[in-house]
Order: structure tokens, then C-alpha cells, then sequence
């Protein structure tokens, strides 16, 4: 069998997972006083800056931290905050788990455009005004979630906010201009190419002729950086990768192994268990009694899809024209995993946004209605009320009597 062509979408699994369970978003909100520690994290986290400026050192590299700017971090970013005198910064720190970030980019394209932005660059985007607004709120309604939160695969409200933030990411990485920017370390860019093509049968001296380095000097850096070898590396960024995998059940177990890289099913399963100590099909056992019911892979295309396109009109033909499944299996998956019809979802897709514009603008409710992609005021009264209880105007008035400007 051909693995090479399954490589998308799961070439996103860039990052380390290990300290942070699969339904666990940790958001923090900080004013930074003094110089934080270098800092690494084993799985995804983004900095969101709210207030003020400070200097970011991020694997050896000095760049400014704006307010309205948002950074994604990966495990191979060693980073640390320096506030800037007289100046107050205050940021979102958020962590979750390779699980989500998985699920939020099944819009390959713009994933995959933003990669080789990603690849060269650090990954730091300059939100637009508008944008600025929306990850205050989804920051706001993280920190208020995170508290009840079910588990991610079945809590809509997470899902829907951590797909938010990664999609803003992506789709300002594409965008922004090309910037000058010191090379980074030769260490770091030897760890971060691991990260990049560890699908590849990778050498030594594949990664040496690479860089123009002879192959002991690859050694000696890696052994420097990470304390690790070349093979101990790549080896590690394959079975981490192969770890998050597993949580997606739609494909086998020696398929992953193939898919990170291995190219032996017996050396992927040992050197698994040297880390897990247990076999790649027990981990994913493992996963069944804790989650229940699985959600289906084809039900977050659904979902990405309805989110990108909420703004417009959508109908159960267009959703299934575009993803090239039957109508039937449309509203099969979005009933069975969702636990709503396909207009229910797109109707909490609309009113969960128009709520983040009515608390955060003085817009009128009716130009709100528009943008969110109800059909006139009447329609989105009477969905906002069905789901919050209150009319959009009376939920307005409250919020700013409790939280006035």
C-alpha cells in the first residue's frame, strides 16, 4: 500500500504532547513584571498580547511582542519574556493538547499554505482590528470555560473557540508580508527540520548535505541542543507524533507507523514501547473506556466547513458537494457526534458569533443579524432567545450593566 498519499491531514502533529491529557485547555491571563525563565512546553500553546510591548527571545532570536500580536509555540521553541521599562504588557497564555489542534485544521489548504510559512519563520502574526476583537472574546470565553469543560470531543464550545484562535493563526501567517529576519541557530534549524520531514526516511547525512554540514557536526549540535542523538531525536518527534495519531481511530496502527515514518512495523512498535511502555494498539485501547464513543474524523471536516462558511447561506447539498460525501452521511455525522441537526449547529455557529460582536461593538443588532449570516432580525431574535434565554437586546443590556466600560 501506498502510505505516502496519507500524509495529509495528519502532518500538523508538530509538536510534543506529554504533559497535557487529550480533553485538557489550561488559559492563563498574565501581567508580566519581570523577566520570565527560558521556558519549552511538550505540546501546543499560543500567546495572545492585550496590552503594551515587551522582547521575546525565542531560540536565541530577539523580536518585538506587540498588543494584537499572537505567537503558536512548539515544542522545539525555547522561549522567555522580557518586559520593556515603563511599559505594562499583559498577555493570554494558553495550552492545549495536539488532539484539538489535529481537529482544528482540517482545512487543508490553508493549513498547508501557512506550513512553509511555519517552516522558515518564527511564527509570530499581527492580527487585524476586527480579528483583534474576536480573540479577546474567544481568550474571555476560554478562561470561562475551561473551569466546566467537558472533554473536547464533546464540548462544542472549546472545540468552537480553539478552532477559532488556530484559524485566525493561519489564515494571518498566509497573509502577512515577507519579513527580514536574522537566520535562525544552526541547532535550531537542524531540530526544526526533524520536525518538518521526520515522514521522509531521513540520514544524517541527508540533513548534513541539507544544511552544508558534515554529518559529526549534526551530531555534536543535536547532542548539545537536546542532550539526544540524531536517530534519538528523530526517532522521539516520530513516536510523538504517532501518539497523537492513535487518538484518531480511522487508521490502523501500522498505517501511523508508516505515516511518521518508520519503516518497519517491528522497530515503530519498540520504539514505542521503550516510550510508552506498552504496544501502540494497547495506548489506543487505553483511549476507549475514558472518551466513550468516539467522534468520526468526517465529522470535524463537516464542522470546519460549516465554520469557514456560517456567514453564508448553507444548505445539506452544499456541505455535502463540497466534501464529497452523501447528504445522508452529512446529517448522519453531524447527528450522531453532534447531537444536533445540521441547521441547529449552524444556527449555534451564528449566534455564538454574533454574541462576541454584540458584547465586544456598538454595532446595531440588525447589521450584527446580517453579518453573521441570518436572513433578517426576526430569524436571529428567535434563535439568539432559543439558545441564551434572553433576547439579543436584553442579553446586551445585561452584560453591560454587569460589566460596564
Amino acid at each position: 500500500m501506498d502510505y505516502t498519499n496519507e500524509l495529509i491531514p495528519y502532518t500538523s502533529v508538530d509538536y510534543y504532547r506529554e504533559n497535557l491529557k487529550s480533553d485538557e485547555v489550561v488559559i492563563e491571563f498574565f501581567q508580566l513584571e519581570q523577566e520570565t525563565p527560558p521556558s519549552s512546553h511538550d505540546n501546543v500553546l499560543f500567546m495572545y498580547a492585550t496590552a503594551g510591548e515587551a522582547i521575546l527571545e525565542i531560540n536565541g532570536q530577539t523580536i518585538s511582542f506587540k498588543k494584537g500580536q499572537l505567537i503558536l509555540v512548539m515544542s522545539y521553541h525555547i522561549f522567555k519574556l522580557k518586559p520593556i521599562s515603563q511599559v505594562g504588557f499583559s498577555y493570554y497564555q494558553c495550552q492545549f493538547s495536539i488532539g484539538l489542534l489535529l481537529l482544528s485544521n482540517t482545512s487543508k489548504s490553508t493549513y498547508h499554505e501557512s506550513l512553509s510559512e511555519l517552516d522558515r519563520d518564527i511564527p509570530l502574526v499581527s492580527l487585524l482590528p476586527e480579528e483583534q476583537i474576536e480573540m479577546d472574546q474567544l481568550c474571555k470565553k476560554l478562561l470561562n470555560q475551561q473551569a466546566d469543560a467537558l472533554p473536547w470531543a464533546n464540548d462544542l464550545r472549546i472545540l468552537s473557540a480553539i478552532t477559532s484562535v488556530v484559524y485566525l493563526f493561519l489564515t494571518s501567517l498566509v497573509r502577512r508580508e515577507e519579513k527580514k529576519q536574522a537566520p535562525m541557530n544552526s541547532p535550531w534549524q537542524l531540530l526544526q527540520y526533524l520536525h518538518f520531514h521526520h515522514q521522509k526516511n531521513l540520514t544524517i547525512e541527508d540533513l548534513a548535505s541539507e544544511f552544508q554540514l558534515k554529518p559529526a557536526d549534526v551530531s555534536l549540535q543535536l547532542k548539545q541542543l537536546t542532550k539526544l542523538s540524531f536517530a534519538q531525536n528523530l526517532n522521539r518527534v516520530r513516536i510523538i507524533n504517532a501518539t497523537a495519531l492513535l487518538e484518531f481511530n480511522a487508521l490502523s496502527v501500522n498505517q501511523i507507523g508508516r505515516i511518521v515514518g518508520f519503516q518497519s512495523d517491528a522497530y515503530f512498535y519498540r520504539e514505542f514501547k521503550k516510550v510508552h511502555q506498552q504496544t501502540p494498539q494497547a495506548y489506543r485501547n487505553s483511549f476507549f473506556p475514558q472518551y466513550g464513543t468516539w467522534v468520526e474524523d468526517d465529522s470535524y471536516d463537516i464542522y470546519m466547513y460549516i465554520y469557514e462558511n456560517y456567514r453564508q447561506p448553507i444548505t445539506i447539498e452544499k456541505i455535502a458537494k463540497a466534501l464529497s460525501i452523501t447528504p445522508k452521511r452529512v446529517t448522519q455525522l453531524v447527528t450522531n457526534n453532534f447531537h444536533l441537526s445540521v441547521t441547529e449547529l449552524v444556527t449555534r455557529l451564528r449566534c455564538t458569533s454574533a454574541r462576541g460582536l454584540m458584547l465586544s461593538t456598538d454595532l446595531p443588532l440588525n447589521q450584527i443579524s446580517e453579518a453573521v449570516g441570518f436572513n433578517d432580525t426576526k430569524q436571529f431574535r428567535r434563535y439568539f432567545t432559543a439558545y441564551y434565554h434572553q433576547t439579543p437586546k436584553k442579553y446586551r443590556e445585561a452584560y453591560r450593566q454587569t460589566f460596564p466600560n
